[in-house]
């Protein structure tokens, strides 16, 4: 199966704090030949360097948190939980998946519910520090496995004209249409056979839903379904 994945994948895949993570991983797999378009490389840009910016304000509340405790105390991962019910917002980056966030940072650093703050801190440290050259590097080999769908040349009149009749501007943000209109001219001209578009934006597939007897492709999948089917 040859899939397209929209950026919201990508950046599931790349980020392990991202709550998208595991189903992103469901759909970027070794077999499946992989493509993304210049339209979707340009708002991985933009994503990266927001969410960057939230979790390294997010790492830093942690910090400060960790550094509290003295180095022969234990640190509670379900105090910690407590201690997050108290933070706001950041950005985009909901409380619940703060949550979800602190649980995977304590897999991913193989603490105990009840952990050595010395440890914790020591571990923690390093784990920030490397945060964003990690996920640099993540993003780069991601891409260096997938095909490059160039940006479109011209937006097809037969698509534009059902996107006015049905006022489907709306269900667009972003790069969305671009990124439609990529995916479109490059099949239009280079036959792949059975692409499948993936998201996890409603909205973007519910469009698509309502475009595809003219687009150049006819399947898409929820990115969230993947999950509930496996």
């Amino acid at each position: 199966m040859n899939t397209f994945l929209d950026t919201n994948v990508i950046i599931g895949y790349i980020y392990s704090l991202d709550p998208l993570h595991t189903a992103s991983q469901k759909a970027i797999v070794d077999e499946n030949a992989k493509y993304y378009s210049f339209h979707v490389n340009e708002e991985i840009k933009e994503v990266s360097k927001r969410k960057d910016r939230e979790y390294a304000k997010f790492l830093t509340k942690l910090e400060k948190i960790f550094n509290k405790y003295g180095d022969y105390d234990l640190i509670d991962l379900a105090e910690i939980h407590m201690k997050v019910n108290r933070f706001r917002q950041i950005g985009k980056f909901e409380v619940k998946d703060m949550h979800k966030a602190i649980d995977v940072i304590w897999q991913e650093l193989n603490f105990d519910e009840n952990t050595d703050a010395f440890r914790v801190k020591t571990e923690f440290n390093n784990y920030f520090g490397n945060f964003e050259s990690r996920h640099r590097t993540g993003k780069r080999d991601c891409l260096n496995k997938m095909n490059f769908i160039p940006a479109h040349q011209n937006k097809d009149p037969n698509v534009l004209r059902v996107i006015h009749n049905k006022s489907l501007r709306n269900y667009f943000h972003g790069e969305d249409e671009k990124i439609l209109f990529d995916v479109h001219e490059y099949l239009k001209n280079n036959t792949i056979k059975d692409l499948v578009l993936i998201s996890n934006d409603k909205k973007f597939i519910k469009a698509i839903s309502e475009l595809i007897s003219v687009l150049s492709f006819n399947r898409y999948m929820y990115l969230e379904d993947l999950l509930k089917n496996s």
